[in-house]
């Protein structure tokens, strides 16, 4: 099939035309040629190198169109998709090289193009000469010798880019749009994107064993600086694992039940210990296993649209992802709070609370990944350097659990016992919040506050790596009981009240609950892809400062405030977060 579609010419105008054409046709002939055979070399190295990496062949959607090739309206891989482009974007975004010179007018056709079809047919005019077939001529032979040269230059320079990506594709797994993980490399900044948005991107096995060796392969390639994780669309950021799979597979007493938290552990233990630096974009609903993915990474971006939860104990089970580990190092009982009742939080309040590092609004997004692409060979201060600089202005946004409802959490939730806990809430003066806690603490499982309360209170001493190996153990027990199942099939299939088991905290014991779930043995352990391990984030300084450091500065109010918004460099959040802590203990003390 011809490139350029090249109408009938009139017997004179062949005649003048055909010496000046002949050399040029050749030799755009000749560019076509190795466009192609370099188009066919790097469709068959990136195949070969996915299927050898992650051992998994693409779906069969993904693999009829490499088969059969795209259809007419797909974007030629010669020009680089933009994730964030609808399809009517896609299609200019194809055109927009050509159109530049004013040179070529698209026509789109209906027919299905085979994999060696670069661009669709096209009709090219000179913009003097009246619009009839008669005087239509090729693109060789009517552009100028100056646009000639022009669009020679961009062929030879994406032949060279299309040669440079075959290579490199030894290192990265093949992205199409039918894949639910999508792997981009945009300049020296790798772009993960979870692209299953009718499940709100919540992870299945097969999205885990994606994201993993193209992270280790990163890790290792010198031709990557950071790695940003994001989602191609919708509400959802990442709403969790895939929980109904998961129970599906634990009724049937499918091994891969516990083969899907296992390796989601591995995932979440090798994105908190990687050297190279990682930016996770939380924009849109960011629960359980989302936050997994997130929450221990050096940079955490939340937007207006972020909702935060970890909700896990409205379904029978646990909040785990290391949530024993990040939830008891937040403020006070913050973590113990937000773990028992699952309580959300939208917006700044993701980077009050400590699990955000930086709040930057949603329409600058694409401008921040424009500027971390140019970045050569930065430092993690640089990059924290640039997510201050597209911040969003937070003078006016307080912390929505600041001031009473934070001085309640810290009264109620220190307490060693469930029991102890809603007595402490119940003798609260009566407010919105009280009501709000005690009607969510009311519906969980009891088996999963009594187990949730015990691991928070472990994990403050645990280092990272021991607080998975206690949460895989933890996991399993909640596979084989009952809760699990039921809260799953209630609040997913059935839209029913859950019926627990046991229904009533007093018909189980802390003792019985340490025995069975913590002191018990689990029959698979958990092994990690590195053997790096922490007890503190690695990166803490580029979070918003905690109550500790607060409270370890002897100095008066106003000294202490300046003191930490010089030390944070004005950091977006810090005045307010300072505030909200000294306003509290002054109540204390």
């Amino acid at each position: 099939m011809p490139l350029f579609k090249v109408y009938q010419q009139s017997q004179p105008e062949k005649e003048r035309s055909n010496t000046t054409c002949d050399n040029s046709n050749s030799t755009f002939e000749m560019i076509f040629s190795r466009l192609l055979e370099a188009l066919i070399f790097t469709s068959a190295i990136a195949i070969t190198a996915y299927t050898y990496i992650t051992g998994t062949l693409f779906n069969q959607k993904a693999s009829s169109l490499i088969v059969e090739g795209p259809r007419a309206s797909s974007p030629p891989p010669m020009i680089q998709k933009n994730a964030y482009d609808d399809d009517d974007m896609k299609r200019r975004r194809i055109q927009a090289w050509a159109e530049e010179q004013k040179l070529i007018t698209p026509q789109t056709t209906k027919k299905r193009h085979s994999s060696c079809t670069l661009l669709n047919e096209t009709k090219v005019q000179l913009p003097h000469m009246k619009r009839d077939k008669k005087r239509t001529q090729s693109l060789s032979c009517l552009a100028t010798k100056e646009q000639q040269e022009e669009i020679l230059s961009r062929m030879e320079e994406r032949l060279q880019s299309l040669i440079q990506q075959g290579q490199e594709a030894l290192l990265s797994p093949m992205s199409t749009n039918s894949l639910e993980v999508e792997i981009i490399q945009k300049d020296r900044l790798g772009q993960i994107i979870l692209n299953r948005p009718n499940k709100l991107n919540a992870l299945n096995l097969s999205m885990v064993q994606m994201m993993t060796p193209q992270i280790k392969a990163w890790e290792k390639s010198e031709m990557i600086d950071v790695i940003l994780l994001k989602h191609s669309g919708g509400k959802g950021f990442c709403a969790g694992g895939d929980v109904k799979m998961v129970v599906d597979l634990a009724k049937a007493k499918d091994p891969n039940a516990a083969e899907f938290f296992r390796k989601e552990y591995q995932l979440d233990h090798l994105i908190a210990t990687l050297n190279t630096p990682f930016i996770a974009i939380m924009n849109g609903i960011t629960m359980g296993g989302g936050v997994g993915l997130s929450v221990h990474a050096p940079f955490r971006v939340a937007t207006e649209n972020t909702l935060f939860a970890m909700p896990e104990t409205a379904i029978g089970f646990l909040p785990e992802v290391g949530g024993s580990f990040f939830l008891s190092r937040l403020d006070g009982q913050l973590g113990v709070y937000l773990g028992l009742t699952g309580k959300r939080l939208k917006g700044a309040d993701v980077l009050y609370a400590g699990i955000a590092t930086h709040y930057i609004s949603s329409s600058r997004l694409l401008d921040l990944e424009q500027c971390l692409s140019r970045l050569k060979s930065p430092t993690y201060d640089t990059i924290n350097q640039v997510l201050d600089q597209f911040s969003a202005d937070l003078s006016h946004t307080p912390f929505s659990l600041a001031g009473s409802s934070s001085r309640s959490i810290d009264r109620c939730f220190r307490h060693h016992t469930i029991a102890e806990i809603i007595e402490a809430i119940e003798k609260e003066e009566a407010c919105e919040w009280t009501k709000e806690t005690l009607t969510l603490l009311s519906s969980m499982s009891p088996t999963s506050l009594k187990v949730t309360l015990e691991q928070i209170r472990r994990g403050k001493s645990m280092s990272l790596t021991q607080c998975f190996q206690m949460e895989y153990q933890l996991v399993q027990k909640f596979l084989a009981g009952h809760d699990f199942r039921e809260g799953v099939y209630s609040t997913l299939v059935t839209r029913s009240k859950p019926n627990w088991q046991p229904s009533q905290l007093s018909e189980i014991s802390e003792s019985k609950i340490i025995q069975d779930y913590f002191e018990s043995p689990s029959p698979l352990d958990l092994v990690f892809l590195n053997k790096r391990d922490f007890k503190s984030y690695p990166h803490h300084q580029y979070m918003l400062p905690s109550e500790k450091d607060i409270l370890n500065i002897r100095l008066s109010r106003q000294q202490v405030m300046d003191h930490f918004v010089n030390e944070y460099r004005g950091k977006q959040g810090v005045k307010q977060k300072v505030l909200d802590v000294l306003d509290r203990y002054m109540v204390y003390e």
